[in-house]
């Protein structure tokens, strides 16, 4: 089983070990210290006794002169002095038992000895008379007598005092060999000791200072956007901050990504403009909304991507953004590098930190063109509904007010044309219903096998009259073909693109209508030698509200909205629409409707939302 040890715990044990380890020393050290003062002591003992036993033989041979003394002399001197030397041998047994008293062994050996001691005594004591008399005969054998005691003692003493020899020897062999385990185990000490402080110094370098400055270096790659070092190992305080930076490293890395992600996803350009006003940072999305690169833009002046008419406002805005350091908003034009213009929606604010304009520019170009459509549209619609009904009211106040009572024929002529500006009063709120219609997806259509001469035929009846107005030709040839479709839907479509081209078509002109077929399907072409369509606006004249020229729902009428409608239904049956064209060289519009193959009616489709 692993053990969990944070820094504290390791600390701990750390000084523990040294502590631990110290105290086992000393305790070792004062176990050998008291031996060798035990030692120490025995030794001392042992050279006491011995001492002792040279000054208790050194007392009898005294007694022995003495004795010699007297017997040669006779004088009191010698007398006195073997009276002494006899008590120096009383004083010196009794040291020698005070000396041996903490021996049970020695007491033993030592009552033997004092024993042959106060024996030889007792006699020399009843033999002192003849000391007192004087008598040289009697004093020879007293002289005979203290040295065979003296020999008994010493014969006595041989074992006590070789063994206090061997003691003597084996105390000082021992403190030396005391002496050496102690300077041996204080090397030993001081030995581990230094190898238990290497180790702490190697422990908080390596565990602690080291991977305190991992954790440093860590912080300087994270703030420079560096790999991490590898995550650190254990299971302490620094290992778990380790863990947690890693953790924190990698969710901004993941919080960074989606940021990057979200501005490089960006449809707005998102860029930072120095106080120079030069671009420091430009967001992807300026390839696809301006048409320069990033790398383009950096360290170039934005005002020099903005249109001539609208430069000096730009850098009113922007100057006044940097000084009063508040939130802007502009718009201007931007010019791509194919010279088509951009028009852009510019939010920002200044940052003092980073001394930079924080801008987001979002293209426009679409709400400026349906602002500009609905501009269109609402003169187109006050032109197409104010100038009929005008007309209409005008001539009812006049058949009100009796103008023409006597004038029949100018009534006649007169209600023809209020006629006309009402059907195109009706066929505009027609085309508007439609649209809602088609919108809301409501709009069904219901095919079935159609003679598509037959589509041709209605739709060129519905437009004859308007055609012989302008003296225009409509041609056509039979084709004799079936298609799948709805007829009534397919008459709208047809009669829409007849009435532009009749309306788009000089007198005495004329307009081709032909059929085609194809592998699957049959292609209706209207072909007119009117004034042609412009290559850019090919593409979206079959977009709603739409017309080449804005004067054309003028001067011509129209709202904008037939050739969306026609587009619409045209995608419903399952077939295409499109056009050809030259400018002053006339257009030829067709589309496509699935042939008929098995003459089965098929359900009915709902158009969808244009």
């Amino acid at each position: 089983m692993r053990l969990k040890l944070n820094i504290g715990h390791k600390g701990l044990i750390f000084a523990a070990v040294p502590l631990i380890l110290s105290l086992f020393l000393l305790l070792n050290l004062l176990n050998m210290l008291g031996e060798s003062v035990r030692e120490t002591e025995r030794q001392h003992k042992a050279r006491e006794i011995l001492k002792r036993h040279g000054e208790l033989m050194l007392s009898f041979d005294r007694a022995l002169l003495a004795l010699g003394g007297l017997s040669v002399t006779g004088t009191h001197f010698d007398s006195d002095r073997y009276a002494q030397a006899v008590k120096g041998i009383q004083t010196d047994l009794e040291e020698f038992k005070r000396l041996v008293v903490d021996s049970q062994e020695r007491q033993a050996q030592f009552a033997e000895i004092e024993k042959i001691a106060n024996d030889g005594l007792s006699e020399l004591a009843e033999a002192k008379s003849a000391i007192d008399r004087q008598e040289a005969a009697a004093i020879d054998k007293l002289r005979g007598l203290l040295q065979q005691t003296k020999e008994n003692v010493e014969h006595a003493l041989q074992k006590l005092i070789e063994d206090e020899v061997k003691v003597d020897q084996n105390s000082a062999l021992r403190n030396s060999q005391s002496s050496e385990q102690l300077r041996q185990w204080v090397f030993l000490g001081i030995l581990l000791n230094v190898i238990l402080a290497a180790a702490t110094v190697l422990f908080f370098s390596r565990g602690i200072t080291n991977r305190l400055k991992v954790m440093t270096d860590n912080s300087l790659r994270l703030a420079t956007g560096r790999p991490l070092n590898a995550q650190l190992n254990g299971d302490d305080e620094i290992a778990e901050m380790d863990r947690v930076f890693h953790r924190m490293a990698a969710e901004l890395a993941e919080a960074a990504r989606k940021e990057r992600a979200m501005i490089e996803n960006a449809v707005d350009v998102i860029c930072t403009i120095t106080e120079e006003g030069k671009f420091l940072e430009v967001s992807p999305a300026s390839k696809t909304v301006w048409g320069y690169a990033p790398e383009e833009l950096i360290g170039q002046r934005c005002i020099t991507l903005v249109s001539e008419a609208e430069k000096e406002s730009t850098l009113e805005s922007i100057n006044a953004a940097m000084a009063s350091k508040q939130p802007f908003t502009m718009e201007n034009r931007l010019m791509r590098p194919d010279g088509t213009a951009v028009d852009l929606s510019w939010s920002g604010c200044w940052s003092d930190r980073d001394e930079a304009l924080f801008c987001v520019a979002r293209d426009v170009t679409e709400r400026k063109k349906v602002e500009q459509l609905k501009r269109d549209f609402v003169a187109m619609i006050s032109h197409d509904l104010r100038t009929p009904l005008s007309s209409v009211q005008i001539y009812l106040e006049m058949v009100s007010e009796g103008f023409f009572d006597s004038k029949l024929d100018e009534l006649r002529r007169k209600a023809k044309f209020s006629e006309a500006d009402v059907s195109r009063l009706i066929n505009l709120i027609n085309n508007l219903l439609d649209i809602e219609k088609m919108e809301a997806g409501k709009m069904e259509i219901s095919t079935k096998p159609i003679d598509a001469d037959e589509i041709v035929a209605r739709s060129i009846n519905s437009v004859q009259s308007l055609a012989e107005r302008k003296n225009i030709e409509l041609r056509y040839e039979e084709f004799h073909t079936t298609v799948m479709a709805d007829e009534e839907q397919l008459v709208q479509v047809l009669v829409n693109l007849l009435s532009n081209a009749i309306k788009f078509t000089e007198a005495t002109h004329f307009i081709d209508v032909k059929i085609v077929n194809h592998e699957d399907c049959a292609e209706f072409q209207v072909i007119d030698q009117g004034r042609g369509i412009s290559p850019e606006f090919k593409d979206k004249i079959f977009d709603r509200f739409q017309q080449v020229e804005l004067q054309d729902a003028r001067e011509k009428g129209g709202s904008g909205l037939g050739l969306a409608i026609c587009k619409a239904i045209v995608v419903a049956h399952g077939g295409e629409i499109g056009v050809e064209s030259e400018l002053n060289k006339g257009s030829k519009f067709w589309f496509r409707i699935p042939l008929h193959k098995e003459h089965v009616a098929m359900p009915s489709k709902t158009l969808e939302k244009i």
